[in-house]
């Protein structure tokens, strides 16, 4: 019944304030995969988003033939698509979409909807799309040398493999494993074997437990050697697979390592750059201060290279605080909070709260939510504060939040924008919380 009143109040929200059909349609899918109900069928008008819904209740023919006589399919569209035809054993369909949609929008825009619709799904097909295109892909706005592209391929590999393990229900496992053992033989850097090598032990500690300890040894092995820059972008890759896994002695290990990567090259070249800059800015006759504007940017240069890899770090931790495996809360809400004090991104902020609400301190989550709303004046912070609230929805474990979220949207005339932010957010984080589990006798054929 509790259920039942927060899809209601949050229906009515919407219809209230008239957002567009497109926004309305993403939150019935949303509500779908939450509480998988067959009352807002009906409600969607999209017929792509309609199958989307068709296919996370089992409906897998309903959802082809709602589809079936559309040829022409727009950008917004796609992911939904790629769902629909991955689910239904449309193999031809998939592949001249992909292609279609690399052409119109590009690899590198397309990958993030391979990504979601591979963790979604489960489908060997995408993941397989999604690898060989992801070692090939060169971007053509940033020029690199051979190896520097080499390692980004590999990094991003990594990432999305990770991700993929992290949150997809569906046994893609020996997949994986055979795209990380190959990429293991290849000669590439320690600290991107060392993310292999992290996916490898979250793997076995899920399905095979006599193989994690090879594993992990393995990795706290490659640990002791000689770090590099590429480090501070694998780094938290390893760390959230280990806290994963359960491997704290690793954890441990692992982050003062994390930090000096995060530093590498300013402690060494830092003071001699600065002292040199000051020196030359005594001199009275110097009209040009090269040396100190060099520094200056270097430094800043570095400070924001550094924030991405944590903003980015936080990502997964967020992804972590999303399963329903045993992780170590504590340890996850001190980083957490560390993470917020460094950068003050919400997206450390998310996960401090959803680490608060797994721990049931409703209280004290809704207390923050409240005094950060109370705090944020400036539109494009109080934007992405409601995606993050769309995403705090979406939990599982958030039951006892959502009606203090619908309180705040209900609370005043929200402007559009606000509204329609919080609503992509739960329609995509939902794709990442509530993956598919059906197996049907066409998906069966990709999914090993």
């Amino acid at each position: 019944m509790l259920e039942f009143y927060h899809e209601v109040i949050i229906i009515a929200i919407i219809t209230d304030l008239n957002v567009s059909s497109k926004y309305r349609d993403r939150l019935l899918v949303a509500l779908t995969r939450i509480y998988s109900n067959e009352d807002y069928l009906d409600s969607i008008k999209n017929p792509f988003l309609l199958g989307e819904a068709l296919v996370h209740l089992g409906r897998i023919d309903e959802a082809k033939d709602v589809v079936k006589n559309r040829r022409k399919i727009l950008s917004e569209n796609l992911l939904s698509a790629l769902i629909i035809y991955a689910t239904a054993g449309l193999n031809n369909r998939l592949l001249k979409l992909i292609e279609s949609g690399k052409q119109k929008l590009g690899f590198g825009k397309l990958i993030d909807k391979l990504e979601l619709s591979t963790i979604y799904t489960g489908s060997n097909l995408l993941l397989e799309f999604l690898y060989n295109n992801t070692i090939k892909y060169k971007p053509k706005d940033i020029q690199l040398s051979k190896s520097e592209l080499k390692n980004s391929s590999e990094l991003s590999l990594a990432h999305y493999l990770s991700r993929i393990n992290m949150l997809s229900s569906s046994p893609l496992m020996q997949f994986i494993l055979d795209i990380v053992n190959e990429r293991l033989t290849m000669k590439i850097p320690n600290s991107i074997k060392l993310a292999y090598l992290s996916i490898k032990t979250l793997c076995f500690s899920r399905y095979n437990k006599d193989k994690v300890s090879d594993a992990y040894n393995q990795l706290i092995k490659k640990l002791k050697k000689r770090g590099s820059h590429l480090d501070m972008f694998s780094y938290p890759i390893v760390i959230v697979n280990l806290l994963a896994a359960g491997k704290e002695e690793g954890v441990k290990l692992l982050l003062p390592k994390f930090l000096d990567a995060l530093l590498w090259n300013i402690d060494k070249d830092v003071n001699y750059l600065l002292i040199n800059a000051l020196n030359y800015l005594e001199k009275p006759e110097t009209k040009h201060n090269y040396k100190l504007y060099d520094t200056l940017y270097w430094l800043t240069e570095r400070k924001y290279i550094a924030i991405d890899i944590l903003v980015t770090f936080a990502i997964y931790l967020n992804d972590l605080l999303k399963i329903k495996d045993n992780i170590n809360l504590n340890k996850i809400e001190e980083l957490v909070s560390a993470g917020l004090i460094l950068t003050s991104n919400m997206m450390f902020l998310r996960a401090l709260i959803q680490t608060w609400i797994r721990q049931g301190y409703v209280d004290l989550a809704e207390e923050k939510i409240k005094a950060v709303l109370k705090e944020t004046r400036d539109e494009f912070n109080l934007e992405e504060f409601f995606r993050i609230l769309g995403g705090i929805y979406a939990n599982r474990f958030s039951k006892k939040m959502r009606s203090s979220i619908e309180d705040i949207i209900l609370a005043k005339k929200r402007k559009k924008r606000y509204l329609e932010s919080f609503i992509n957010e739960l329609y995509y984080e939902t794709m990442t919380i509530y993956p598919l589990k059906l197996k049907s006798k066409f998906l069966n054929q990709y999914l090993r």
